[in-house]
């Protein structure tokens, strides 16, 4: 036997009402936030690459990542370079010209539902000029070494020779 229990029908009549932020989730779980994203450049066999990283501070099944990278042109507009979709929490991103990119990654369920988005901005320019070259006499020979403001180890300089003065 089914026991009746009068309080159910005020339930019905007031209108249920449920606790917690439900946020429009299918099962209550939102694609978790995007934290710590960093993108790190390098200038491999003659191409500048950007290899993003991240994470999340919990792990859902099924989620997958959504990556935007656009550059700022010279009148300040944004322009699309990539989009890409993947399951890691690392993305590499190859060819990339000269410019100041801005990268947004978030995360997204099977449903299409998102979760907060992290940027971060980069810029892959042109490395400063020495400030100084230190040229070094030898037998038969000159030794040029240019010093850099801020020593980085990743600049390398090639020299040219010319019969031509240069201004």
């Amino acid at each position: 036997a089914v026991q009746h229990v009068p309080e159910k029908e005020a339930i019905v009549d007031n209108g249920a009402h449920f606790d917690g932020d439900q946020s429009g989730t299918v099962n209550g779980v939102t694609p978790p936030a995007v934290q710590h994203l960093t993108a790190e450049v390098t200038a491999d066999s003659g191409e500048y690459q950007v290899l993003a990283r991240w994470d999340t501070p919990k792990v859902v099944k099924g989620v997958s990542f959504l990556l935007r990278l656009t550059v700022t042109a010279d009148d300040g507009s944004e322009r699309l370079v990539s989009t890409a979709r993947t399951t890691e929490t690392t993305y590499r991103f190859r060819q990339l010209a000269l410019g100041n990119y801005r990268l947004t990654v978030r995360a997204a369920n099977a449903w299409g539902q998102q979760g907060d988005p992290a940027s971060v901005s980069f810029r892959i320019a042109a490395p400063a000029a020495p400030v100084t070259i230190e040229l070094i006499p030898g037998y038969f020979q000159i030794t040029a070494v240019p010093k850099l403001a801020v020593y980085d180890p990743t600049v390398q300089f090639e020299f040219w020779f010319s019969e031509k003065r240069i201004a």
